[in-house]
C-alpha cells in the first residue's frame, strides 16, 4: 500500500520540477518562441521523461495558469478569514494586489497574454478563459452577494456588472503594469482611485475606512 503513494508522491514532484521550468522559459522566450526542447533542456530531464506528463506547451501553460488560480484563491481564503467585512476584504485585496499585480506583471505575465491571443488568432475564441472568466465572475458575485445579505452594501449596479468591472480592473492594471512598469502607471494611486470607484458604487453601510491615513 505504501508503493502507490510514493509514485504518487514522486509523480508530483516530477510535475510541478517541469512546470517550474516550463515557466522560467516562457519567461525568457515568451510563449510563441518556447519549444519542448527548450523545456526538455531547462528541466534537465530527459524528452521521454518530460512528455510522460506534457505533450505540448499548451499543456503546460494551462496547468500553469491552473497554479496561479489556486495560489489566488489561497490568498482570497486567507483575507477572508481576517476580515472583519466583505467591504475590509475588497479593500484588503486591493492594497495587498499591489505587490501580486507588481508579481505578475513579470515577463510570465506577458507570456500568458500572449498565449491567449495565440489561442484566440488560432481558433476564433478561447474556452479555457472564457470558462476562467466566468467562474471569476460568479465567485466576484457570490462574495457580493454576502456583503447585501449582511446589510453591508447597497449596491447601484447588478452583482454581475461589478464583478466584471473589478475583474477588468485588475486584469487591465497587470497588463499595464507589465509593458510599463508599476511606477509609471502610478500603480499604488489607481488602486486608492479604484477602491473610492467600488465605495460609491457599492455604498458600504456603516463601515469605517480607513485610506491614507483619513477616516472616511
Amino acid at each position: 500500500m505504501l508503493s502507490p503513494k510514493v509514485s504518487d508522491e514522486h509523480k508530483e514532484t516530477r510535475s510541478k520540477a517541469i512546470l517550474h521550468a516550463a515557466r522560467h522559459v516562457f519567461s525568457k522566450k515568451g510563449y510563441v518562441s518556447t519549444t519542448m526542447k527548450d523545456v526538455v533542456e531547462e528541466s534537465g530531464m530527459s524528452r521521454g521523461s518530460v512528455y510522460m506528463y506534457f505533450s505540448s506547451t499548451q499543456e503546460m501553460m494551462f496547468a500553469l495558469i491552473g497554479q496561479e488560480d489556486e495560489e489566488n484563491m489561497d490568498q482570497v481564503d486567507k483575507l477572508i478569514e481576517r476580515s472583519e467585512s466583505i467591504w475590509l476584504f475588497l479593500v484588503s485585496l486591493l492594497h495587498e494586489s499591489e505587490a501580486s499585480i507588481t508579481e505578475m506583471s513579470s515577463e510570465f505575465a506577458v507570456a500568458i497574454y500572449e498565449f491567449y491571443l495565440t489561442q484566440w488568432r488560432l481558433t476564433g475564441t478561447v474556452p479555457f478563459l472564457e470558462q476562467r472568466y466566468d467562474k471569476a465572475i460568479a465567485i466576484w458575485s457570490s462574495l457580493l452577494q454576502i456583503g447585501i445579505d449582511r446589510g453591508e452594501f447597497q449596491p447601484l449596479a447588478p452583482n454581475a456588472d461589478i464583478a466584471r468591472v473589478i475583474i477588468s480592473l485588475t486584469d487591465g492594471l497587470t497588463l499595464d503594469c507589465a509593458y510599463l512598469g508599476s511606477n509609471r502607471i502610478k500603480l499604488g494611486a489607481q488602486l486608492d482611485v479604484s477602491i473610492k470607484m467600488l465605495q460609491s458604487i457599492l455604498q458600504p453601510q456603516s463601515i469605517s475606512i480607513i485610506d491614507e491615513g483619513v477616516e472616511h
